[in-house]
């Protein structure tokens, strides 16, 4: 999480072992109202409760190689460009890295 921004975009960030995710929606066919992850007992991260872009940033970390290529579909989906969601998102992923949610591996 102290790594300097040009070092974290290189490196692999995922979501950590032992992750479930959870959503609740109050219809059988309503939106979802709420995102949660909880982890096994042998990961030492709280039950969180997830945005709906968390959601969708998780699973472009879960396929992707670096957070660079992560950060640059999420700006994709979110019809931005890669400057106006990169200090939101590295500052999502570092909040992430500190309460246990994610994980970083050297990018390979």
């Amino acid at each position: 999480a102290r790594l300097a921004d040009e070092a974290l975009l290189e490196r692999r960030v995922k979501v950590a072992p032992g992750a479930e995710w959870v959503s609740h929606r109050s219809e059988p066919e309503g939106d979802y109202s709420e995102h949660r992850v909880r982890f096994s007992a042998e990961w030492p991260a709280p039950e969180q409760i997830v945005p709906e872009a968390g959601v969708a940033l998780a699973s472009l970390l879960q396929r992707s190689a670096r957070v660079a290529d992560a950060l640059a579909g999420y700006a994709e989906m979110c019809d931005a460009t890669v400057d106006e969601v990169k200090a939101p998102v590295l500052a999502y992923l570092r909040d992430g890295l500190l309460t246990g949610m994610l994980a970083a591996e050297d990018a390979s």
